[in-house]
């Protein structure tokens, strides 16, 4: 009979924790499939960002953002944005050729150090935010890795919605959020 209560009571605070876990998505925040979200190597995902011994944070390169829209075809070394569909984390193919531009110079420069930031537009909680930031900033990774870039040359960082690039709340705005900015960093 104890046992039988125990687990009712188990049970009971398993489905109140499940309740206000989901809850915790707010108001009518898109929820997204969360799996693959990992703590991997070089992987931030507090949204803060501590780079010790991966250079001092200052620009080697000077700022190139990709222009021609929102999938440009810059091919030049520097930094880099790379934006994303709401709620996805796929890399669009017309990015991936900037993106093994920028592969190519890790590949001949080995000293050099490239950081991954993960940004998201404001909606959906802090913690979901963060969760897709790191996802979009892993899935350029992966395309960087696949092109025979060196994964120790390459960190990743999530700020989720904490550094947008367009303060507004318009659709545009919200596309402008959706990125992953390439920033080389010094040694």
């Amino acid at each position: 009979m104890q046992l039988k209560k125990s687990l009712s009571w188990l049970g009971l605070s398993a489905l109140l924790s499940l309740v206000a876990a989901c809850s915790s998505t707010g108001g009518n925040a898109p929820v997204d499939n969360l799996n693959g979200v990992g703590d991997g190597p070089g992987t931030k995902v507090s949204g803060l960002s501590d780079q010790a011994g991966f250079g001092d944070g200052d620009q080697k390169f000077g700022k190139n953002a990709a222009g021609g829209g929102l999938h440009g075809s810059n091919l030049s070394v520097g930094e880099q944005t790379y934006y994303f569909d709401f709620n996805e984390s796929t890399v669009h193919d017309a990015d991936k050729a900037s993106l093994q531009v920028q592969a190519n110079y890790l590949i001949k420069h080995p000293e050099a150090k490239l950081l991954l930031e993960g940004h998201t537009d404001p909606r959906g909680s802090r913690e979901y935010n963060v969760a897709l930031g790191e996802r979009r900033a892993h899935a350029v990774l992966a395309v960087l890795k696949a092109d025979g870039a060196a994964a120790d040359q390459m960190r990743t960082v999530s700020f989720g919605a904490e550094k947008l690039a367009s303060p507004g709340q318009t659709e545009e705005d919200y596309a402008q959020d959706r990125r992953v900015h390439l920033l080389y960093v010094e040694k």
